[in-house]
């Protein structure tokens, strides 16, 4: 049994060539701020400062840093005061996890100082240390004993002062 054959109507052109992916449309990603509801991330609101760069058909994969959410939408129209959205693919936790980034432990380390350290007076004094931003370079604190050293930098870390 043959199936019949399907008709295109008549305004319709069938594609003459396809598009390589990438030319179609551009695809974003953003991490969106724990608090933040998916609703406000589907607005001109929160889109506001970027909405010059996004064209429809444009993709944002948004994922919640509180884990609330991970979307896929797509821009389907935009105007200077609405943008409006589709939901490509949803996932709601019900109980979500924060999202565990990539420890900043290893950015701040305890390195010696040399401020302090040496012979004074006929005896050895004990050395100092410095708490250093390993990206930037700054000296955050300087002249500190090691265990001062060690407890600035768990303060400047927070939760994210585990071992590195």
């Amino acid at each position: 049994m043959n199936a019949p054959a399907l008709a295109i109507p008549v305004h319709v052109k069938p594609p003459t060539r396809m598009k390589p992916v990438g030319q179609g449309w551009a695809t974003y990603e953003e991490v969106v701020p724990a608090g933040v509801s998916l609703e406000t991330v589907m607005s001109i609101a929160w889109w506001g400062r970027t909405a010059a760069n996004l064209k429809p058909l444009d993709v944002i994969n948004a994922v919640a840093e509180d884990g609330s959410f991970d979307v896929d939408i797509r821009l389907i129209a935009k105007s200077s005061t609405v943008m409006t959205f589709r939901l490509l693919r949803e996932s709601v936790i019900a109980n979500p996890a924060p999202i565990r980034r990539e420890s900043k432990a290893g950015m701040i380390k305890v390195i010696p100082s040399g401020e302090g350290s040496g012979i004074q007076g006929g005896r050895i004094e004990r050395s100092r240390f410095a708490v250093k931003n390993m990206i930037t370079g700054q000296i955050l604190s300087d002249g500190l004993r090691k265990d001062e050293a060690d407890a600035e930098r768990r303060r400047i870390l927070g939760p994210d002062a585990d071992d590195d």
